[in-house]
């Protein structure tokens, strides 16, 4: 028998490769923890990752740092800085929550981790504790940013 060769439009569909798709960027809700982390630090995106770094860990320090300012026999909503606390637990639990839900594939683990180290860093009387969780935030809090920012940007210029 000779080889001939056979138009695509005679065969039937299932033996016609299907057309290659083109791979869109991947979005960090896509992405496990580890992935986030190797994408933020791959070349091209190192200088982007460290603004946004700088971004999404200030966050942590500065409630850190407010949260001295609360005085305890004021009441909080005449306080400006339990506000600023506020807002900023709210901005660093999102991407806690996130990250923990990844880690640990329960969302009742992920709110008890959540609580547990935003916590820890705002009420506990003990400093290494505090200083240890605030650790945990800045690079939860600026890894996260650098990965959104990055993904971002690449999704940008393709």
């Amino acid at each position: 028998m000779a080889n001939k060769k056979v138009s695509p439009a005679a065969l039937p569909s299932y033996m016609v490769a299907a057309p290659k798709k083109v791979r869109s960027p991947r979005s960090p809700k896509k992405l496990n923890v580890v992935e986030q982390v190797r994408e933020a630090i791959k070349p091209k995106h190192r200088l982007a990752s460290l603004l946004a770094f700088l971004l999404g860990s200030i966050v942590p320090v500065a409630i850190f740092l407010v949260k001295e300012e609360v005085k305890p026999g004021v009441a909080l909503y005449e306080q400006l800085a339990s506000y600023l606390v506020a807002g900023g637990l709210c901005f660093s639990a999102i991407t806690v929550y996130s990250w923990g839900r990844q880690a640990f594939r329960m969302s009742l683990k992920a709110v008890g981790f959540c609580l547990l180290i935003e916590g820890c860093m705002v009420c506990s009387q003990n400093w290494w504790l505090s200083f240890v969780a605030l650790m945990y935030l800045v690079c939860i809090n600026g890894i996260g940013t650098a990965v959104n920012l990055t993904l971002k940007a690449d999704a940008v210029s393709r």
